[in-house]
């Protein structure tokens, strides 16, 4: 989902947010786990603040280096129900993209 959708996307469904190091994801202020942290946990649903080569790997379908993969790997197990993965660009990506949901209701 692009970086514009996550607060409502977090507020909608109260993921467990995860990233792979402190350093990563600090624009937002969310209660972020580390990827190594969150072995061995689950959770309904996980939002994924992607590495750079993760990002690339989703979009371009680069190949990932093997400790890369097993940390996405471990974020994305996590989830019992959905997974969702901050990216802006999409690019080549199958992956569904998911966007707030437009307020159909007539106006007042």
């Amino acid at each position: 989902m692009k970086k514009t959708h996550v607060r409502q996307y977090v507020e909608t469904f109260q993921p467990q947010c995860l990233r792979n190091s402190i350093s990563s994801g600090k624009e937002f202020d969310f209660d972020y786990m580390n990827f190594g942290v969150s072995k061995g946990q689950t959770f309904n649903r996980v939002l994924i603040y992607p590495t750079d080569p993760i990002g690339k790997f989703i979009s371009k379908g680069a190949y990932l280096v093997p400790l890369s993969a097993a940390d996405f790997y471990v974020a994305v197990t996590r989830a019992e129900q959905s997974v969702a993965i901050v990216l802006d660009k999409p690019g080549a990506s199958q992956i569904p993209y998911w966007h707030p949901p437009v307020d159909a209701s007539p106006p007042d």
